[in-house]
């Protein structure tokens, strides 16, 4: 063993890699710690309940509670790429500046699809309306049967289903709800 790293260049390279992989290693392990303790506090604002939730409440708190889940996860996965290139003394900066210019473009592109997905993301947060209640959204009317974080499904009485797209929905006349 000796032998190997008789060469002053050689031990210094083997000592640094060494060091950087307890460094990486050390880092996912506590990265990995700390995204199951958020993970497991989310889990418990999710299960304090004050009263029972209906069927629907159920599933639009499981569709909330999957979203948050998901951007939580990537967030643990950016960051802990990013860490790593700089343990390894990648120059993050010009990576981040990139990655921005790329969500910039992305997102004015995306941006009615982005909207979409927020109004929808309230919509079902609010409890605004519920599959089964008879609304009018942009002028259709009808029963609700289908509400996602992208569209609104409505079966006007005519049987006719009016897709509408959640961010053009800005006024709804619900007439199941009745007065709060």
């Amino acid at each position: 063993m000796d032998s190997l790293f008789t060469d002053s260049l050689t031990r210094d390279i083997a000592l640094t890699l060494l060091e950087k992989g307890v460094r990486i290693i050390l880092l996912l392990v506590v990265s990995y710690i700390a995204y199951i303790i958020i993970q497991r506090l989310i889990e418990r604002l999710f299960d304090i309940r004050f009263v029972k939730l209906s069927k629907e409440q159920e599933r639009r708190s499981t569709t909330l509670h999957s979203l948050v889940h998901s951007v939580i996860f990537v967030i643990f996965c950016f960051l802990v790429v990013i860490m790593i290139l700089n343990e390894l003394r990648v120059d993050t900066t010009s990576l981040l500046a990139g990655a921005s210019i790329i969500g910039l473009a992305i997102g004015v592109g995306a941006q009615s699809l982005v909207k979409d997905f927020v109004a929808g993301f309230f919509i079902i947060l609010e409890g605004q309306y519920s599959i089964g209640d008879f609304v009018t959204v942009k002028g259709y009317s009808g029963t609700v049967t289908d509400v996602n974080l992208r569209t609104t499904k409505i079966c006007s009485p005519d049987k006719v289903i009016h897709t509408i797209p959640n961010g053009l929905i800005d006024i709804v006349s619900n007439y199941t709800k009745g007065m709060y």
